[in-house]
């Protein structure tokens, strides 16, 4: 009844229209107890989603203070991740510190032998001028020469050579010219050889003088290799004809020896002259 309009009611008659109302008040009076125990329910829902929101509130508190304390631990491994890499370098930083220190040591050192090595020498070397200086001045006091005798040695020597290698100069000079004259010679004479009418030919048939120099050299090499071959072969022939004489005499031995048996066996069998034959 709940989906008739007003106007369709009012149409009805009296007769209808009591029933609807009679229809209308039991449905009241069915539909209020469900009204009334919806009531309190519709009370307890806030009280639910409060409770729920308060669960809601203390889970998201929880992760927070979970989130919170994951950083700070990861902060912490961080930060000790940073002072063991900071001691790590400063461990770095020392040893190649020191070992800068021992390398400046060792070129120190160095440096001192090598100074050192340095005074030595020279001292050695100052030493050995003194001792030359002093061997000097000795062998000029006891080999003194004068200033007179000395002038006359080297006029004397000069003397000597002098002559000798004026002669050698013109020699020399005479051949120089006579060179000179060949090399020019034979300049004129390369230019006229150079200039005949039929120096063409003679140069193509010297181009080819390598190549029959070749030939005759490969020639001599086959003729040298057949000459080998030859000589081998004849060494061959002479071990075979020795080799066939010595077994035609071992078979002339061999038949020989066969004879003289056959006529020992032939012996044997015939009777001795004037013997009874029986």
């Amino acid at each position: 009844l709940g989906h008739l309009t007003s106007q369709e009611i009012a149409t009805m008659g009296d007769e209808k229209k009591d029933a609807v109302e009679i229809e209308e008040v039991k449905e009241k009076e069915e539909t209020a107890p469900q009204k009334e125990e919806a009531k309190p329910a519709a009370a307890a829902e806030p009280a639910a989603a409060a409770a729920t929101d308060a669960k809601k509130e203390d889970t998201e508190q929880q992760k927070q203070e979970a989130a919170k304390k994951k950083e700070e631990e990861l902060a912490a491994a961080a930060k000790k991740k940073e002072e063991e890499a900071k001691k790590r370098e400063e461990e770095k930083a020392a040893a190649l510190k020191k070992k800068e220190e021992e390398k400046a040591e060792a070129a120190r050192k160095a440096e001192e032998a090598r100074q050192e090595a340095i005074r030595k020498a020279e001292e050695e070397r100052a030493r050995e001028l003194a001792e030359l200086q002093s061997l000097r001045e000795d062998v000029a006091g006891s080999y003194s020469v004068e200033g007179e005798a000395l002038a006359k040695l080297s006029s004397g020597v000069v003397g000597i050579a002098e002559p000798v290698m004026a002669h050698c100069a013109e020699r020399l000079e005479t051949l120089q010219a006579a060179q000179m004259r060949l090399i020019e010679l034979l300049a004129k004479e390369d230019r006229k050889v150079m200039t005949l009418p039929h120096m063409a030919e003679v140069a193509q048939a010297l181009a080819h003088v390598p190549v029959y120099s070749q030939k005759l050299y490969d020639m001599r090499k086959d003729m040298d290799a057949l000459t080998n071959r030859v000589k081998g072969m004849r060494k061959r022939a002479a071990k075979l004809y020795t080799k066939k004489q010595q077994e035609d005499n071992t078979a002339a031995q061999r038949r020989q020896k066969e004879h003289l048996a056959q006529q020992a066996a032939i012996g044997e069998e015939q009777p001795p002259a004037g013997a009874p034959q029986l």
